[in-house]
């Protein structure tokens, strides 16, 4: 009976034994494939490069993409930048580190105005802008903001609309009119700053003369011009 039970028990160990390697080896195996269902879960991620907003997402379900191909736009809030077009006129009273005030939802914020681009085009030149403070947390990439800038104390200034006269004169004189109305005469004055709508006069002018500003083609030699009646 010793016998029997004795060899009867090193049968159980032996598969006691077998089996705990099988399951050793079922173990070893389910880890493998687990490391394998993670490596393929990570590839189907798709992960940013920054923190920041998400404000277009170029996918549509079941659509592929290629590794490296552009998804969405991803914008940093706090590290938007205004772009914004100034009118010529202002060219030289523009420069960095002034402030600007602008309200969204009710709210007013400030912006610094960080660089200045002289370059003008279209009558225009741009300036870039930072928020100054506080980021409005509703803004978007490509919204409009109407703003002010302050460019100092006001200045008092002389205005006459651009016309075809000034090509003709380069803005060196003009015809002004009599009191009368009846005639037109040859002056000289002296012009500043300018855009695309007012040339400022500095010198020959007062407020209140009036001042002939379409063409002077047929009339760049003469002084004096007798007006229709």
């Amino acid at each position: 009976m010793l016998a029997n039970h004795q060899a009867r028990q090193e049968l159980e160990n032996r598969i006691r034994e077998t089996r705990l390697i099988q399951i050793a080896t079922q173990v070893d195996k389910l880890e493998e494939n687990l490391e394998v269902s993670k490596s393929s879960f990570e590839s189907l991620l798709v992960r940013a490069p920054i923190a920041g907003q998400l404000t277009s997402l170029l996918v549509e379900i079941g659509e592929s993409k290629q590794s490296g191909q552009r998804l969405g736009q991803i914008d940093v809030i706090d590290q938007f930048k205004i772009v914004a077009q100034i009118d010529e006129f202002y060219v030289s009273r523009v420069a960095a580190d002034q402030t600007a005030s602008f309200t969204l939802s009710g709210r007013e914020y400030t912006a610094r105005l960080l660089k200045v681009y002289p370059e003008v085009t279209d009558g225009t030149f741009e300036v870039d802008l930072v928020f100054d403070g506080l980021t409005p947390s509703d803004v978007r990439r490509g919204q409009s903001l109407q703003m002010n800038l302050p460019l100092g104390s006001p200045v008092e200034s002389l205005l006459l609309p651009i016309g075809g006269f000034v090509q003709d004169t380069g803005g060196n004189w003009v015809f002004v009119v009599d009191s009368e109305g009846n005639y037109a005469n040859r002056r000289d004055i002296r012009v500043g700053r300018r855009n695309n709508r007012y040339v400022e006069v500095i010198d020959g002018l007062q407020q209140g003369d009036r001042v002939i500003t379409s063409s002077y083609r047929q009339m760049a030699d003469m002084q004096r011009v007798q007006l229709g009646q």
